[in-house]
């Protein structure tokens, strides 16, 4: 059963854009090049493919807010684990539905844009049919702190990520919380992969891989540097 997705603390998701041809001939064999999200058991040391993700492209979309992703438990696209899709999406303000399969509700899940000008941090806000609220803002407040006090040098800082250099950028690091308690921490953000550690069991783990996707598809290229 699809609802029977369970996710351990302890694991690691993954979430993998979709890969380029030269890209996809260093892929081990059998592995799908289309975007996916891998799932690493507590104790675990590989992480296996758990879901695959189709990705709806239109122009603009990244400054618009509107999404669209089907996660598919297969990578023949036969049977659907959830399905993100955009209510409303205005400016900085964007409401999703996620579905299930069956087009039963998984979440509803509102994202304000934060900007570096604006000293807002972006933040999400998920809440499930049974009244459990989630919540995440991007970057902690010591991550912020640094990445201002170096404000003088972003023009040098960003020259030197461009060329693979270990520097420090702007924050990536989003804890998804309950009732104040981590669940799911967005740690790293690359080019290729963004790695999420699973802080709390998730009885239902499709709600939790859908959130991955739906972070995955709002990292702007910065923050994948």
């Amino acid at each position: 059963m699809l609802a029977d997705l369970r996710l351990e603390a302890g694991g690691g998701l993954r979430a993998r854009r979709g890969a380029s041809d030269r890209e996809a001939a260093r892929l081990p064999a059998g592995a799908s090049r289309d975007p996916v999200v891998q799932y690493r058991a507590r104790g675990g040391r590989t992480h296996d493919e758990i879901a695959f993700l189709e990705i709806e492209r239109r122009d603009g979309m990244q400054k618009s807010g509107w999404r669209h992703v089907v996660v598919w438990a297969d990578a023949a696209r036969t049977t659907a684990l959830a399905v993100v899709e955009t209510e409303a999406a205005e400016g900085t303000h964007a409401v999703y539905r996620i579905v299930d399969g069956n087009g039963a509700p998984l979440a509803r899940v509102t994202r304000r844009q934060g900007g570096v000008l604006r000293m807002r941090r972006t933040s999400w806000l998920a809440e499930t049919p049974d009244g459990t609220t989630l919540r995440a803002v991007k970057g902690g407040v010591f991550g912020w702190i640094m990445f201002w006090l170096f404000s003088p040098l972003w023009a040098a800082l960003f020259a030197a990520a461009l060329l693979g250099g270990d520097v420090w950028r702007m924050p990536v690091n989003t804890i998804w919380r309950r009732n104040g308690a981590p669940v799911l921490h967005l740690t790293s953000a690359e080019s290729t992969w963004q790695d999420f550690a699973v802080r709390a069991d998730w009885a239902d783990g499709r709600l939790a891989v859908a959130l991955v996707a739906l972070q995955h598809t709002h990292l702007p290229w910065r923050d994948r540097l």
